[in-house]
């Protein structure tokens, strides 16, 4: 397995505190992550208030390169507890990880449609991209099948929210289009930075991308917020893509269990602390080193108020949306879920958000 870290298995409960560190010090127990972003900044900020506990219940964080890895470091032992994407927890247990989802972080994915100033007045939705209002249009998305990617593949199987599209056919690539048909050209990027950059240089006349993304190539001045899809026919999608807190199946220790508990009511604190008056400062304590400005924004796009927070203030894992998720990617990725036969009994449990 890769370490990044040095942690081994069965450290996740290891005291890890250096010797002559005083009791409220030592971490007891480690969270695993894939990236430092918005979207975990209420675990991350449960970590540094020490789960609001008193004394103050310290964790570890161990970061991961994606959700497959942050999978792998719960399975093993490394890590108590993880964060990751809804997908990447289906993926997980679809080839036989014992994982169960314990929690959200979000209630959903939260992405937006950016695009150039000079092409459309109004900026377009993503059913109209999707419809070819925009023929040839060059648009962005951040690669990995667990986030900005699956939304604009699922958007496309859910005819609901793309007014009757059918299927996309599961081997077509999502960079591949013909501008003749009057289909959007995707061209898949890394990183949030990437895809505000692409956008500034013009390569890209759009991109559906995350707050941060959203933020920077606001305040760089080039481009316009076109649509929240939040706000539109698409929601039902982005609410199958929450990012989720997992923990092993076999966890049964008192103390496991306690601090499991403890880890997912302070995380749905964070969420609700983010999305409060005192938010932007939340965010910019849960995240130090980025940029404050972007920071600000993106927190204000992710957590304008509580009646459309994508933050999961409840601590949650509804069963609605991994059951949506499920019928969603069994259509997309032909039936690859369905044939593992993943339920929603067998994915997540909330006893640990009560």
């Amino acid at each position: 397995m890769r370490r990044r870290d040095g942690l081994g298995a069965g450290t996740a409960l290891a005291v890890l505190g250096a010797a002559g560190c005083g009791e409220q010090a030592r971490p007891v127990g480690v969270v695993a992550l894939p990236e430092r972003s918005l979207t975990y900044a209420p675990l991350l900020l449960a970590v540094k208030r020490g789960l609001w506990g008193e004394p103050p219940v310290r964790l570890a964080v161990m970061q991961r390169a994606d959700g497959r890895g942050v999978a792998e470091a719960v399975v093993g032992g490394a890590a108590l507890v993880g964060a990751m994407a809804l997908a990447d927890l289906v993926g997980a247990v679809t080839d036989g990880a014992q994982l169960l989802g314990i929690g959200a972080l979000t209630a959903r994915l939260d992405c937006h449609v950016v695009v150039t100033t000079a092409r459309s007045t109004p900026p377009p939705t993503l059913a109209a991209i999707h419809l070819g209002e925009w023929r040839g249009l060059r648009m962005g998305v951040e690669s990995g099948a667990d986030g900005t990617e699956s939304f604009v593949r699922l958007s496309g199987v859910w005819s609901e929210a793309t007014e009757g599209l059918g299927p996309r056919a599961p081997e077509r690539a999502i960079a591949a289009s013909d501008e003749v048909e009057g289909e959007v050209r995707w061209t898949e990027l890394e990183t949030d930075a990437a895809l505000a950059a692409a956008l500034a240089d013009r390569r890209l006349e759009g991109f559906i991308g995350r707050p941060y993304a959203a933020a920077q190539a606001l305040t760089y001045g080039s481009g316009q917020l076109g649509h929240s899809p939040a706000e539109g026919p698409e929601r039902s999608v982005l609410e199958a893509l929450p990012t989720v807190l997992v923990a092993r199946r076999d966890v049964s220790s008192a103390g496991e269990v306690d601090l499991i508990r403890r880890i997912v009511q302070a995380a749905a604190r964070g969420g609700r602390e983010l999305t409060g008056s005192g938010g932007r400062r939340m965010a910019a304590e849960a995240l130090p080193e980025r940029d404050s400005l972007h920071l600000a924004l993106a927190q204000r796009l992710m957590a304008a108020d509580a009646a459309t927070t994508a933050y999961a203030l409840d601590g949650r894992l509804g069963e609605e949306p991994v059951r949506r998720y499920l019928e969603l990617s069994a259509t997309a990725w032909a039936g690859r879920v369905a044939r593992a036969d993943a339920s929603v009994g067998a994915l997540i449990t909330n006893r640990f958000s009560g």
